[in-house]
């Protein structure tokens, strides 16, 4: 096993990143509201929790994320499982995500990956993902500049740019590369083979003079 790095760490989105949840959470969404495919997309252009019409800390949230969870299936992951595993055992690794918790857990433990990261940071944590990020570096002793943040939302980007992280997006989520592009990331790539080597090069960046 290789010697974990405890000063750097990357920090995942998970819905659109590490599984693909767009047509389910589409079709769950839909129980509730009038909702389109554009819909969802522009709906992450922000933080969700600030701009949908579904309180998802109430009883409607409630009963969106146990729909989800019924229709959980575990090909809904990316091919990204093994390249976590072999993170975990080189950096710290975190979820911060609008999602719940416990559908991570449970999402996770399908694949055997529950243990690979030190914490899940859902909406239960703070519906901020600013928030969250502050909460990772106050309780872990993170620096922002040694946390890369692996996104794919303009939404996400934008947060992550405020809380000072290094943002890496992925074209193979809920948006594309020119929306994408709007948040400034890093680096932007679009097969999850080149998720290691991105992630290695961000983290070697050193901070802007």
């Amino acid at each position: 096993m290789l010697n974990k790095n405890k000063n750097q760490a990357v920090v995942f989105d998970f819905d659109g990143v590490l599984v693909d949840t767009f047509d389910l959470n589409l079709k769950v969404m839909q129980k509730f509201i009038e909702a389109s495919s554009d819909d969802l997309k522009n709906l992450h252009n922000g933080n969700v929790h600030e701009r949908s019409s579904l309180d998802f800390t109430g009883e409607l949230g409630d009963d969106f994320f146990r729909l989800q969870k019924e229709n959980f299936k575990e090909e809904f992951f990316y091919p990204v499982v093994q390249s976590v595993r072999f993170l975990a055992e080189e950096f710290r690794l975190f979820i911060n995500s609008s999602s719940s918790e416990d559908n991570i857990l449970d999402f996770l433990r399908m694949v055997k990956l529950d243990d690979a990261f030190e914490q899940i940071l859902g909406f239960e944590t703070a519906e901020s993902k600013i928030k969250k990020f502050q909460y990772i570096f106050k309780n872990y002793q993170l620096e922002p500049a040694n946390c890369v943040f692996v996104t794919d939302t303009l939404g996400d980007l934008m947060e992550g740019n405020r809380a000072g992280v290094k943002n890496l997006a992925v074209s193979w989520g809920y948006h594309q590369s020119d929306r994408l592009r709007m948040g400034n990331p890093l680096k932007i790539i679009n097969q999850p083979d080149d998720l290691i080597p991105a992630i290695k090069e961000l983290l070697e960046l050193k901070e802007k003079e």
